[in-house]
């Protein structure tokens, strides 16, 4: 980073004693969630407190994950505060964020209210975005990903990075928060910018729609395609009783082998028969287990 790049982040971080790092934040949400369960109230907003403390000084770029974790802190401490719609709005930021995280069972157990919200929250729905351009020269990250543009609806985590990657200012949004002034922030701003005409774009941030949110965090499960399997199952049974019946002629062989009576110059071919037999039966045992493999699951991706 250069010194101006230095001295201008230590300027937008002036309350912080140094830069925190990510880490501290799932930390955090691992304390909280303990506090949670302890029912310690007192314990719980001091660690929110300094989440979010964490989170204005932090010194390096946030990923997808780590917006979901404090996203999820807010939704516990809006639940705790009786606010259900706040506790709906953060979780949906948690999941557009992290689509397919589901809520440990301790945490919210079936029919718990938290549990609800949640399910709740994973419902699709949209919401209006609104334009919100970065600083001249510098790339804004929302909730990890980059973007030009913020819902109304639900808290963001925004985040301004210099040219060569440094972080310059991270911000938590609440919902129908303005846009920051990165003039006041002494950043340089695009000229004749109106942030303020909602965009036409709509989202629907759910556990089904991570390719909208442009992060990938679960591979699809193979599918079965039935109409594929009966001539793979037939061709894996004949690769079996292939590699039986070669294994078995390997077994005659050695027993013919290891026979006294069998006459010594007879021994050298009737080894190389026997090896051969034994090699040639595992290659076909292996083709079977595959073909079996390929008559059940045939992978689509």
């Amino acid at each position: 980073m250069t010194l101006f790049a230095l001295l201008l982040s230590a300027a937008l971080a002036a309350d912080c004693d140094g830069p925190t790092r990510t880490h501290e934040l799932a930390n955090a949400l691992t304390s909280a969630e303990t506090a949670y369960l302890d029912m310690d109230e007192e314990g719980f907003i001091a660690i929110r407190a300094q989440a979010e403390h964490t989170l204005e000084c932090l010194g390096e770029p946030l990923t997808p994950f780590d917006a979901a974790a404090f996203h999820r802190l807010v939704a516990m401490e809006a639940f705790l505060a009786a606010d259900d719609g706040a506790t709906v709005a953060a979780f949906r930021s948690s999941l557009a964020a992290q689509p397919r995280y589901l809520l440990p069972s301790s945490l919210a157990p079936p029919g718990n209210p938290l549990a609800e919200l949640y399910v709740e929250a994973s419902e699709p729905y949209e919401a209006k975005r609104v334009a919100l351009p970065p600083p001249t020269d510098m790339l804004l990250f929302i909730d990890g990903a980059r973007g030009t543009a913020r819902p109304t609806a639900r808290p963001v985590i925004v985040q301004i990075l210099g040219p060569d990657g440094g972080v310059m200012w991270t911000g938590f949004l609440a919902p129908h928060d303005p846009n920051p002034s990165w003039f006041a922030l002494g950043l340089e701003e695009e000229d004749e910018v109106d942030t303020a005409i909602p965009l036409d774009r709509t989202e629907e941030p759910n556990r089904r729609s991570d390719r909208a949110n442009n992060i990938r965090v679960a591979r699809r499960q193979p599918q079965i395609t039935p109409g594929r399997t009966k001539p793979l199952a037939l061709a894996a049974g004949g690769a079996a009783l292939g590699a039986g019946a070669l294994y078995a002629a390997a077994y005659g062989l050695r027993r013919v082998y290891d026979d006294p009576s069998t006459p010594y110059e007879d021994l050298e071919t009737l080894r190389g028969f026997t090896n051969g037999a034994v090699v040639a039966s595992g290659g076909v045992g292996i083709a079977a287990l595959g073909l079996g493999i390929g008559a059940v699951v045939t992978i689509q991706w």
